[in-house]
């Protein structure tokens, strides 16, 4: 009589763990990035009014504002703490129309107290496009993080 056992044995148990480990080793580092772009996107929430508010300024009087006090006309506040939302601690416009989001000291580790700057252009025909510039001119948070408009 043959005695047959099946089953895995304790090498092959251990060379799939080892994979898994590996495999794990390599997707936490890439959820983490993932879910912290999804919060920097998710933020952008926070100054899609004030977005707004250029794109008006902009078609009435044919120019880029400059500063939040100038977008009062169309409904905005001047104080930018009043568009702080979540993990944003305030919107503000700087001189040039750039709208600049600074992130709360409770932000996840890659936004935390840094801020992200979105570039408005006006067009000849006036319209307006926002853009998240490369480098420094596109704030300080990690380019790995920044969200796509």
């Amino acid at each position: 009589m043959k005695n047959t056992q099946s089953g895995f044995t304790l090498i092959e148990l251990m060379i799939v763990i080892a994979i898994i480990g590996i495999l794990a080793s390599v997707a936490i580092p890439q959820y983490q990035v993932y879910t912290q772009r999804a919060e920097a996107t998710t933020s952008l929430g926070a100054m899609r009014s004030v977005q707004l508010g250029i794109q008006e300024f902009a078609a009435v009087e044919g120019t880029l504002p400059t500063g939040l006090a100038d977008l009062a006309p169309f409904g905005l506040t001047a104080t930018n703490t009043d568009y702080a939302a979540g993990n944003v601690e305030s919107v503000d416009v700087s001189a040039t129309g750039a709208i600049t989001i600074e992130y709360t000291a409770d932000a996840p580790t890659g936004l935390r107290d840094k801020n992200i700057v979105v570039t408005p252009s006006i067009a000849g025909t006036g319209m307006v496009t926002f853009r998240i510039a490369t480098g420094a001119t596109g704030g300080s948070v990690d380019e790995k993080y920044r969200p796509n408009l």
